[in-house]
């Protein structure tokens, strides 16, 4: 069973160089680790665009969309025993 990785980045939406970095970490570790990008709903569009413009295959990875108003909406679709990373 592979493990899992929680992911979250606030700057998805403002695509500069960061994003394709981020995305790129996600990428590989989709091979290793059950990777959930968690997402607000209006960055669905986005993150597929970016995964596009950088030709990156993101096809593993769980994108968990939600409506983040705060930290706690994040806090609430990490499972107990996976590594979050912001």
């Amino acid at each position: 069973m592979k493990p899992a990785l929680y992911t979250y980045s606030p700057y998805l939406r403002f695509a500069g160089g960061g994003e394709k970095y981020f995305l790129g970490i996600l990428a590989v570790l989709q091979e290793d680790m059950n990777v959930v990008l968690i997402c607000d709903e209006s960055e669905l569009s986005i993150i597929k665009n970016l995964s596009l413009q950088f030709q990156m295959d993101l096809s593993k990875i769980s994108i968990a969309a939600t409506k983040i108003k705060s930290e706690e909406n994040i806090q609430n679709i990490v499972s107990d025993h996976a590594v979050f990373l912001v």
